[in-house]
């Protein structure tokens, strides 16, 4: 028996129809999205992430280098990783509200501590999904507010993402603490207090600031999710000459700078969204664990 329960498993406590996944079950993997090590030890780390959380160009010891490793054996913990690359946070929000409905009731007896650590990514990857577009529209309706802007649009996203998160820690039991970081992007200041248990570091500043670089504090896209979001701005016809003079002087001008500094870093990869070696997983790792420390 897996530590988390499979699919097919958890397909006896569900009213869902056996033939029915869950919405987020449906992404086309290329990489498998999970893994675990079982190692019979008293408390249980999870982590949930994209590509960086995934352990992508680690290489062959890649399972063995990523953070939550590190985070699992500081912490006397069994481990499981649960990530996608090139996913985006929604899919995060779904299998955390799996984890609670399924796993933890059954969980949170097994072991002493449990600890749930994610990293998301970029806003705006959401945007291509039309299951997204719509919970999201339910809870800001850009279309009947006549100050929207696609600053603000990403302000709500965040906040929707930070709601939603606030809500599966809510429901937690008393042995079992979630903690969020970000990895390349930054939050917006609007939201910091939205959400408990938010490293207030991110891992490119912890990262940058290994190397005495100056890092950015405004970066919101990176990678893939700018194209996502301008294409979802596109189709709402929210481009207007204000929207296009944000996106390439300011979105895309943090996004530029963040690839640069990266590039220059003796942490990541020169490759896709800069990956974090095996170093740079090192290092993550350990801030989480002295935050951890201060809970």
């Amino acid at each position: 028996m897996t530590i988390l329960l499979s699919n097919i498993d958890r397909q006896h406590f569900t009213d869902r129809a056996p033939w029915t996944p869950y919405w987020s079950d449906c992404y086309k993997y290329q990489y498998d999205p999970y893994f675990e090590f079982d190692h019979g030890r008293p408390n249980l780390v999870i982590c949930y992430g994209d590509s960086w959380t995934w352990g992508d160009s680690l290489g062959a010891s890649r399972q063995q280098d990523v953070y939550g490793n590190h985070v699992a054996n500081a912490l006397n913990a069994n481990f499981v990783n649960s990530a996608v690359p090139g996913i985006m946070n929604y899919w995060i929000h779904d299998r955390l509200s799996i984890l609670c409905q399924h796993d933890l009731p059954r969980l949170q007896s097994c072991y002493d501590k449990i600890y749930i650590v994610v990293t998301l990514t970029e806003l705006g990857r959401d945007f291509e999904f039309d299951h997204y577009i719509k919970n999201f529209q339910n809870f800001y309706d850009w279309t009947s507010d006549a100050e929207c802007s696609g600053e603000k649009i990403l302000i709500q996203a965040e906040n929707f993402d930070f709601n939603k998160l606030q809500q599966i820690q809510n429901q937690l039991p008393t042995n079992c603490h979630m903690i969020v970081g970000r990895n390349f992007t930054h939050s917006f200041d609007q939201n910091l207090s939205s959400l408990d248990n938010l490293m207030p570091k991110s891992w490119t500043d912890i990262l940058l600031q290994q190397q005495n670089m100056l890092a950015l504090t405004d970066v919101r896209i990176m990678s893939h999710g700018i194209q996502k979001f301008n294409l979802f701005m596109q189709d709402q016809k929210l481009d207007n000459q204000q929207f296009k003079n944000w996106f390439l002087d300011t979105l895309s001008v943090s996004a530029n700078k963040q690839i640069d500094l990266l590039n220059k870093s003796v942490y990541n990869y020169k490759k896709a969204s800069k990956h974090p070696n095996a170093a740079g997983h090192q290092l993550w790792a350990d801030y989480i664990v002295n935050y951890i420390k201060t809970l």
